[in-house]
Order: C-alpha cells, then structure tokens, then sequence
C-alpha cells in the first residue's frame, strides 16, 4: 500500500490513478481533473459515487419537473373541460330560418366563403338537409366581404348566421374551416368535428347523429 500524492489516501501499489481523486501517481504535482470536489475527496467519498451522486439527483429533478409540467397541463386541461363551450348567437347576424328553434339539437357548420373545402361542404348540407328535414340544420358563415358572404347565403339550402365580427373562432376554438359542431338546446357544444367527411353516413357518424330516418 503507499499514499496517494494529492487526497493523502491509502491505495495499492499497483494502482496508477487514485480511485479517490484520479490524481495521476505517475506524475506527482499534475492536477487531477477531480481537484475541484477536494472538499468530498478529503471526507473520503470517491469520486466516481459523488458523480454518479449529482447524476442521479440532476435526473430525480429533471424527472419532478416532468411530472410538474404534465401536472400542471392536465389540471388546465380539467378546467378547461369543465368550462362549458357554446356558440353566442346574439352577436351574429341572423339570415334565414333559425335552424335551431324548435330542436334539442342543432348541428351548425362553420364555413368561409374563401375556404375551397367549405365550398365543397355545401353538397354535404344538401344532402343533409334533404334526408332529415327534422334535423336542426345551420351555418355561420365567417366574416368577409359583403359579395362574398351574399353569394354563400344564396347558394346555402338552410339559415344561419354571419360572424361579422370574427367571434365565432375565438368562442369556439376554431382553427379549421369547415368546423362542425352539435349544439344542446342552451347552445353547449356538445360534439365537434373539424373537416367534412364523406361518406355522408360516416359524416353523420362522427357527429355523433343517427342514420337519417328512411324514406316515407
């Protein structure tokens, strides 16, 4: 056994670099790159446990703050879900028959008049509202030029309103043109769809509706 030059521990003969401080016994007066945790080198504890030591506590760290973080995103996402979501129809601009007065529910298409997809979703209402004339039916129609939402209103086969304001988005979380939502009879969103789905069947499927009754 002999005395490692830098920490004055005890260690083998045969041994190069001390276990304790790495110090490199080949090369007395050579800082070892463990110099700075002198401090734990001097209680005794090597090296290699006070590193693998920091290590573990840096990664339980890393790991309370993962778990902080989903924490705190699933408590938003609870208050957000019980915060319940309606469309505001008193700030819209009616045109139409209401398309939801006499029903418990009410599917409402968002659509633009600028938006190719929303000009193709307007077969979808057709034929919709031809296979279930009970089914309370309704569009709002996103803000734009007055031509624009005119040449809509008169190409839609139901009524519905105009966002002119650019409320709807914002009420309903809307980032995709069409948007698709069912409605309670207070105007709770109770079902959503983004994007037109064909076939029809599977359209209505998603929206959580029945097949249409058969022909009379």
């Amino acid at each position: 056994m002999r005395t490692c030059w830098y920490c004055k521990k005890r260690i083998a003969e045969e041994v190069r670099k001390c276990h304790f401080c790495t110090a490199d016994q080949q090369t007395p007066g050579k800082r070892p790159r463990a110099a700075k945790r002198v401090e734990e080198l001097r209680r005794g504890q090597p090296v290699g446990f006070i590193v693998m030591g920091e290590a573990a506590t840096r990664r339980r760290r890393s790991r309370v703050g993962v778990i902080a973080a989903v924490a705190v995103i699933a408590i938003a996402a609870t208050i957000w879900a019980l915060i319940p979501t309606r469309l505001n129809t008193a700030s819209l601009q009616a045109f139409g028959e209401a398309p939801c007065a006499l029903t418990d529910r009410c599917v409402v298409a968002y659509l633009a008049g600028w938006s190719p997809a929303s000009v193709r979703t307007l077969g979808t209402l057709r034929l919709m509202a031809e296979a279930d004339p009970e089914l309370g039916l309704g569009v709002v129609i996103a803000a734009d030029e007055a031509e624009n939402v005119d040449a809509m209103i008169a190409a839609l086969p139901v009524g519905g309103w105009v966002d002119i304001d650019g409320k709807v988005p914002d009420q309903l979380n809307i980032s995709t043109v069409p948007t698709w939502v069912v409605l309670d009879r207070s105007g709770k969103v109770i079902q959503r769809v983004d994007g037109t789905y064909q076939p029809i069947g599977y359209h209505r499927q998603k929206l959580g509706l029945r097949p249409p009754p058969p022909p009379q």
